[in-house]
């Protein structure tokens, strides 16, 4: 049976692409023999240790998504990154090589094949793979962008552990200052309201 659990209930972004799997045939045992499963084996039938279940079942998904999404750093705005290297693609064998740190590329010629200055190589070499950096997202999902901005987030994807503690602006490379937003899990069930008196 398929179930969204913890935060994932109330909001369609949290829990996005994660998925546990679990056998709980001897946890929903009824002690008769049977299980707690509806007769379609599609559901779950209301009683106690389902309910232990599904509620243990959300925080350990809610605890998942905030020890690996809160590590990747959100940068957002207008801001141009430069990369930190620069690639060049073989006519011959269309392979892309990375060119070297401040290598300038303006002086490569029209045509490049893999044996010319500053890769030195052959076309037999493996092409080189691209390392764990900056990944450019958009924010809308067909990639349209509606405003002058491109619709662009960059998300630092440098391996960075645990969350962050302050929801501060921070300065980008390009000396913008880039606000970050600060994330936040809707709360269960409904919103409590004060009586005015």
């Amino acid at each position: 049976a398929y179930k969204r659990v913890g935060g994932m209930i109330h909001s369609a972004d949290i829990g996005r692409g994660v998925i546990g799997v679990i056998d709980v045939t001897e946890l929903m045992d009824d002690g008769n023999g049977g299980v707690w499963v509806h007769s379609n084996k599609q559901g779950f039938q209301d009683c106690e240790p389902y309910a232990r279940l599904e509620e243990w079942l959300g925080s350990k998904a809610d605890e998942y998504w905030d020890t690996h999404f809160d590590a990747l750093q959100l940068r957002k705005g207008n801001a141009t990154y430069q990369p930190d290297h620069e690639w060049v693609q073989c006519e011959k064998c269309r392979k892309w090589r990375v060119l070297d740190v401040g290598f300038d590329s303006s002086t490569l010629s029209g045509e490049w094949f893999c044996y010319m200055e500053p890769f030195n190589g052959r076309c037999e070499m493996s092409e080189q793979k691209v390392g764990r950096g900056v990944i450019t997202i958009g924010t809308k999902r067909l990639g349209h962008s509606s405003g002058a901005g491109g619709g662009k987030e960059g998300v630092d994807n440098d391996g960075a552990q645990g969350k962050t503690e302050d929801n501060s602006n921070e300065i980008g490379e390009d000396n913008i200052e880039v606000e970050r937003p600060a994330l936040k899990r809707l709360r269960r069930g409904s919103q409590k309201v004060s009586a005015k008196k």
